[in-house]
C-alpha cells in the first residue's frame, strides 16, 4: 500500500508529530515559519526543482544497513527465519539497487532475530533491536506478497526542525511484508524492492484515472508502480534517481529554451534527465531514456519517457507545496495501464507546456529528441506612447507570456529600428512634425512572434513650444524639445497665466491676472523681472482671456464673466472698457480662444466638458477628449489653432491621421499653455 492516501497518512503523521514536538516550542521562529517556507521551499536542492529537499537524501546514499526480523503471528503458517529472508536480500535486491542507483546506493541486509506480534510488530521489534540500524525489514509468517513501508521521521526543511535521527528506532524507519513477498515458490521480490523505494522517498506515479484499490499502480514501467503486472522487476523514472542523488546535476538539465538533446538510460554519460518547465513553479514535465538491458530487460521496448511532476500546493491539498512521498507524478499523457507514454524514434508528443516533443534518433543506449515550440508568444500589447519629442517617441507595451524568454522588436513604418528585453523602449532619429506607424513585435527563443496592432504617434514639430506654469509658486517652465527646458519665476500664488505676443514682435510672453484684485501683469520678454504693462481690467470672479481679437498681429486681453456667459473684449492692453461684447455658451461651459480658420484674428468659443464638445461662434462646433483642461495654440504652423489636453503632467493631443500625441511635462499641479515663444 506503500504510497496510497492511508500510507502518506500514516508516514506523514511521524514528521508532523515530530515537528510539533520539536518545532513548535520554539516561539517566534514558527510564528515566521510559513513565510520562510514559502520562500526557500526549493532552496535546499542545487536546481531549485524539487520541493522540501533538505532530508531527501539522508539514506540515499552510500551504506543503509537494515536489519531483518521475523514476527511470528497468531494466524501466521509460513516456516521463515531472519537468516533465510538475509541470504534472499543480499542475493536479489541488494544487486538491484546497486545497478539501479549505479553504484551510489548500498543497501546491506542483516540478520536480526525473531519476536511475537503481541501488540504489533514494529513495537516488538523496536523494544528488541540494540545494534541501531539505519531501519527494519520485518517479515511475518502470513502467506502474503504484500507489503507496506514507513519512511521515517525527517525533516524536509532544514533549520524549522532539528536533524533527523539517522538510526531505528527513533528514526521509525522500517519496511513490513508477508513471507511469500521473500520465500517459497513464487516469492515477489517486487515488492521488496516498491516498499523500500518509498524509505528513500520513492512515491507512486499514476495517471489518476483509473479507480478503485489499484488506482495508484496504473504505471505499467515503474517498479514504484504497476511494475508490468504486478510481479516483473523492472527500473523507475530517473526523477527518482535525481531525488535520490544518483544523478549528478551535470547530467539534468532544467529547460526553458526548446532545442535538441541527448537523454542516456541507466550507465550513459550523457544528461540523464531533463525538467521542462510548465509555467509554474514545482510543476515539470521530466522526460528520460529507458532501455531493454539490465533489469529493464522486461519493458515492453526502449524509448523515452515521459511524466509530469506536480508539487504545487493544489496538487496535495496542503497550504504548501508538496513534498516527500505526497509529490504528485504522473505518465504523460495520463492514461492507466498503457505504455504510451514510452517514444520510440519518430515519435511526437504534445507537452502540458504546448511544446512538442520529437524523438528524432537513437545512438547506442541513448536518444535524441527535440523540443519544439509551437506556440507564439500571447502578446496584445497596447503598446502606449509615454513622451513625444521632435524626433524621438518613448513607447512602453505589456510584458508578453511564453514559456521561456521573449525579445521585442519595434517597427516603425513596418520597418524593424530597435530590439530589446525590455518594456520600455525610446525611438530615435524620427522625422519632426509627422505621423509613424508603430507597433511591436514580441519572439520567442523559437522564433515564433505575435505583433501588436498599430498605434500612430506623431512627432512634435519645431513649433510645438509648450509652457507649464505653477500657480503656487510661479515657476514658469518652456520647454526647448527633445526634454530641455528654460524656467523663470514670475508672479505670486494664485496667479492665473497668461501667454500671448503683447507687442507684435511675434514672440509670445509671459502675463498674469490676480482674480482677487482684477489686475493684469503683462512682460515684454520671458526673463525674470518686472510687468512692462499693468492694469485694471474686470472682477474678481471673471475667467482671463488672451488674444489677437482685430486681427493688427498684437495680442491683448480679455475675460469671460460665467455669471453672464458673456466675454468681454479689448483690442489694446491699457485701461478701459470692452472694446467687443459676445454672449455666448452656457452655465458649466470652459471659455477659450482660438484663431479657428486661419484669418489672423482670435475669436471665442466655449468647451462643454459634460458633452466633450467645443461650441465655437460663427464656426461648426467639433468634439474634443474629456481628459483635462484644454490648451490651444498653432502647432502646425499653418495659422490655425488646434486643442489639445493636459491633465496630470501629459499633454495629449490627435495630430495628423488621427495619430496621438502624448508630451510628458510639467506635473500635477500645473497649468499647460501653448505658445510661439522665441
Amino acid at each position: 500500500m506503500a504510497n496510497t492516501a492511508r500510507g502518506r497518512v500514516l508516514r506523514e503523521f511521524f514528521l508532523v508529530a515530530f515537528i510539533a514536538a520539536f518545532v513548535v516550542p520554539w516561539g517566534a521562529a514558527t510564528a515566521n515559519m510559513s513565510a520562510q517556507l514559502a520562500q526557500d521551499v526549493y532552496g535546499w536542492e542545487a536546481l531549485n526543482v524539487i520541493a522540501g529537499s533538505s532530508e531527501l537524501r539522508l539514506h540515499s546514499l552510500g551504506d543503509d544497513v537494515w536489519e531483518v526480523w521475523v514476527c511470528d503471528t497468531a494466524t501466521g503458517s509460513v516456516s521463515v527465519t531472519p537468516a533465510d529472508v538475509t541470504a534472499v536480500l543480499n542475493a536479489e535486491v541488494a544487486p538491484y539497487y546497486r545497478w539501479l542507483s549505479e553504484e551510489a546506493y548500498q543497501p546491506v541486509f542483516r540478520s536480526g532475530g525473531t519476536v511475537m506480534e503481541g501488540s504489533g510488530c514494529t513495537n516488538a521489534v523496536a523494544d528488541r533491536v540494540t545494534s541501531d540500524p539505519n531501519g527494519v525489514i520485518i517479515i511475518t509468517d502470513k502467506p502474503s506478497n504484500g507489503g507496506s513501508a514507513q519512511s521515517g521521521i525527517w525533516c524536509p526543511y532544514e533549520g524549522l526542525c532539528p536533524a533527523s535521527p539517522e538510526e531505528f528506532p527513533d528514526n521509525f524507519r522500517s519496511v513490513t511484508l508477508g513471507a511469500h513477498a521473500v520465500v517459497g515458490p513464487n516469492p515477489r521480490l517486487v515488492t521488496v524492492i516498491h516498499e523500500l523505494g518509498h524509505t528513500i522517498h520513492f512515491g507512486h506515479s499514476f495517471s489518476g484515472t483509473t479507480t478503485g484499490i489499484w488506482a495508484e499502480y496504473d504505471n505499467p514501467i515503474d517498479v514504484m508502480s504497476k511494475a508490468g503486472d504486478r510481479t516483473r522487476l523492472m527500473g523507475t523514472l530517473a526523477l527518482n534517481r535525481y531525488i535520490a542523488g544518483w544523478i549528478p546535476t551535470d547530467q539534468v538539465a532544467v529547460v526553458d529554451t526548446p532545442g535538441l538533446f541527448t537523454i542516456s538510460a541507466i550507465g550513459g554519460g550523457a544528461t540523464k534527465l531533463l525538467f521542462v518547465q510548465n509555467g509554474e513553479q514545482g510543476w515539470y514535465t521530466t522526460i528520460d531514456v529507458r532501455v531493454t538491458d539490465g533489469y529493464d530487460a522486461s519493458l515492453p521496448r526502449a524509448g523515452v519517457t515521459v511524466h509530469t511532476l506536480d508539487q504545487r500546493a493544489e496538487a496535495c491539498g496542503s497550504a504548501l507545496p508538496c513534498f516527500g512521498l505526497s509529490r504528485r507524478v504522473s505518465q504523460w499523457p495520463a492514461l492507466g495501464d498503457t505504455d504510451g507514454h514510452l517514444l520510440e524514434v519518430g515519435d511526437q508528443q504534445s507537452l502540458p507546456n504546448g511544446w512538442i516533443l520529437s524523438v528524432e534518433g537513437r545512438v547506442g543506449d541513448s536518444f535524441v529528441v527535440n523540443l519544439l515550440d509551437t506556440l507564439a508568444p500571447v502578446f496584445s500589447g497596447p503598446v502606449t506612447a509615454f513622451g513625444a519629442e521632435v524626433s524621438s517617441v518613448h513607447l512602453g507595451w505589456q510584458a508578453a507570456q511564453d514559456e521561456g524568454p521573449v525579445t521585442y522588436e519595434v517597427l516603425v513604418g513596418g520597418e524593424g529600428v530597435l530590439e530589446t528585453g525590455e518594456t520600455t523602449a525610446v525611438i530615435t532619429g524620427l522625422a519632426p512634425g509627422r505621423a509613424h506607424e508603430i507597433q511591436v513585435v514580441a519572439r520567442d527563443n523559437s522564433g515564433h512572434t505575435t505583433t501588436t496592432s498599430p498605434i500612430i504617434v506623431e512627432t512634435l514639430s519645431k513649433r510645438d513650444k509648450w509652457v507649464a506654469h505653477h500657480a503656487g509658486s510661479g515657476w514658469w517652465s518652456f520647454r526647448l524639445g527633445e526634454g530641455a527646458t528654460h524656467t523663470i519665476y514670475y508672479g505670486v500664488p494664485g496667479d492665473v497665466p497668461l501667454l500671448c505676443d503683447w507687442d507684435g514682435d511675434g514672440v509670445d510672453t509671459v502675463g498674469l491676472y490676480r482674480p482677487h484684485e482684477g489686475f493684469v501683469y503683462l512682460r515684454n520678454s520671458n526673463t525674470l523681472g518686472f510687468a512692462d504693462l499693468d492694469f485694471f481690467y474686470g472682477v474678481p470672479t471673471d475667467v482671463p482671456l488672451c488674444g489677437d481679437w482685430d486681427g493688427d498681429g498684437s495680442d491683448s486681453v480679455g475675460i469671460y464673466r460665467p455669471a453672464e456667459q458673456r466675454f468681454y473684449l479689448r483690442n489694446s492692453t491699457s485701461l478701459g472698457f470692452a472694446d467687443i461684447v459676445v454672449q455666448h455658451g452656457e452655465p458649466g461651459d470652459v471659455p477659450i480662444v482660438g484663431d479657428w480658420d486661419g484669418d489672423g484674428v482670435d475669436t471665442v468659443a466655449a468647451y462643454r466638458p459634460q458633452t466633450g464638445t467645443v461650441y465655437s461662434a460663427g464656426r461648426t462646433d467639433w468634439p474634443a477628449t474629456r481628459h483635462g483642461p484644454m490648451i490651444i495654440g498653432d502647432r502646425s504652423g499653418t495659422g490655425s489653432d488646434l486643442s489639445a489636453h493636459y491633465a496630470d503632467g501629459v499633454i495629449t493631443f490627435v495630430g495628423e491621421g488621427g495619430a496621438q500625441q502624448i508630451i510628458r511635462f510639467g506635473g500635477e499641479s500645473f497649468t499647460a499653455l501653448a505658445a510661439w515663444w522665441d
